[in-house]
């Protein structure tokens, strides 16, 4: 009988504010390749979250974040609420914040995607319990989300050429699994 190991990292992407970045930037996100490059640089068993908000009017959008679950990602969403002339989304932040927060122990590093300084206090907070911190994010515009993370970031856009080009991601490469033995 093979013991599943725990995973050491966790992956949290803040959908709404990569989508819009990558369209900033003009790229195109592949969510296939880059699922398989964080699986491959951090292990197999690494769960990547994907927290988006979406239109119920909009097919397209519905029929994407299904298929972002069928890939393997653990997709969280909230439904955009439209008032007057304004679009808004509630508790999508919060959400990712105490998913992550919440991760057991054997989760060691946590990798963010965002530039959303919203989430320093975060950051801060799962340093002061010994997690490791990684961002993903445009290093100028989030200083304070770099800064939170003690420096440990990669650039969205070096990760998108990366993942373009079939690199996988930027940055020393986890060799193995650790199996955590069963109690007796």
């Amino acid at each position: 009988m093979s013991v599943i190991p725990f995973p050491e990292t966790a992956v949290f992407i803040d959908g709404d504010w990569f989508h819009y970045t990558a369209r900033r930037l003009n790229r195109e996100i592949d969510y296939v390749r880059l699922l398989e490059s964080l699986h491959e640089h951090y292990g197999a068993t690494t769960p990547v979250f994907f927290f988006g908000s979406f239109d119920p009017q909009n097919e397209r959008q519905i029929k994407f974040l299904k298929v972002l679950g069928t890939l393997g990602y653990v997709v969280e969403v909230a439904e955009l609420k439209r008032k007057k002339d304004r679009v808004s989304i509630k508790g999508l932040d919060v959400a990712l914040a105490v998913q992550a927060a919440l991760m057991p122990p054997e989760v060691k590093t946590i990798v963010l995607i965002s530039g959303d300084s919203d989430f320093v206090p975060l950051l801060k907070l799962l340093r002061q319990h010994g997690k490791r911190t990684i961002v993903i994010t445009l290093p100028a515009a989030s200083r304070a989300l770099v800064k939170a993370s003690d420096y440990h970031f990669i650039s969205v856009e070096r990760l998108l050429d990366n993942i373009e080009s079939g690199k996988g991601l930027p940055g020393k490469r986890r060799t193995e699994d650790k199996v955590t033995p069963p109690k007796n």
